[in-house]
């Protein structure tokens, strides 16, 4: 899984593709949409660590590191909390002995790009559909007010 957005939109952060060559300066990949096949180079990414200046009361960002690396993962299997802001043509959710928190199961089903790539190890069970009390508490608010 390509884990960066290519500057020139050849793919985006969670495009699969099968890595079909090595060299010292890229990573050939065939794109599992589409099958084209692309160089994938290193990339760096910043470290940054934000402070308050007092004395301008704004926020300053400092890099504090660089790091760089080419932009792959394996994809055989990523947590829900690791697959976050991607957007995957094949989602098979595994959600174990159920979800154990607030908005893991949106989070799981939203990574889907379509109902076609969807499917699970196990049935979804109403458990596995948690939501944060406050927010159950602040809808009905709304829909009273609306009903008013």
């Amino acid at each position: 899984m390509l884990v960066k957005n290519d500057a020139e939109k050849r793919w985006v952060n969670g495009s699969l593709a099968t890595v079909t060559g090595m060299a010292t300066d890229h990573v050939s990949v065939r794109l599992d949409e589409g099958g084209i096949e692309h160089h994938v180079i290193r990339e760096s990414w910043d470290s940054v660590k934000y402070q308050l200046d007092h004395s301008r009361t704004r926020i300053e960002a400092k890099i504090v590191g660089t790091y760089s690396q080419i932009p792959l993962i394996p994809a055989w299997a990523i947590t829900i909390h690791k697959a976050q802001g991607l957007t995957l043509s094949d989602v098979r959710i595994d959600l174990g002995a159920g979800a154990f928190s607030e908005g893991q199961t949106y989070v799981a089903l939203s990574r889907a790009k379509s109902i076609d790539g969807l499917s699970f190890v196990k049935a979804l069970n109403v458990g596995d559909v948690r939501v944060h009390p406050d927010l159950v508490e602040g809808v009905s608010r709304l829909a009273a007010h609306a009903a008013h």
